[in-house]
């Protein structure tokens, strides 16, 4: 296991970028095809630097936006907007 926390991750997904700009996934993937929001290739990975994307933003370094969207995506396996607080069947 590794020692680092969310919010020391160097990195985040397009898809968590995409949660923190609050646009969709693929408004995410055309932002960072078309350079708006910066990437690093790895492999067949697409990763988007942290503190890239909060300088960015003009957020710290250590911003719980980031941190609470990391733990939505691997709580509900989708990153459901409301960070897996509702269950299923309070959903409509």
């Amino acid at each position: 296991m590794s020692s680092t926390t969310d919010r020391d991750a160097a990195t985040m997904t397009v898809e968590q970028a995409g949660k923190l700009l609050g646009i969709s996934r693929r408004s995410a993937y055309r932002a960072a095809a078309s350079g708006d929001i910066p990437i690093i290739r790895l492999g067949h990975r697409i990763l988007v630097p942290t503190a890239h994307l909060h300088r960015m933003l003009g957020l710290s370094e250590n911003h719980d936006s980031i941190a609470d969207t990391q733990r939505s995506d691997r709580n509900t396996g989708h990153g459901d907007l409301d960070g897996g607080r509702f269950s299923p069947a309070m959903k409509r």
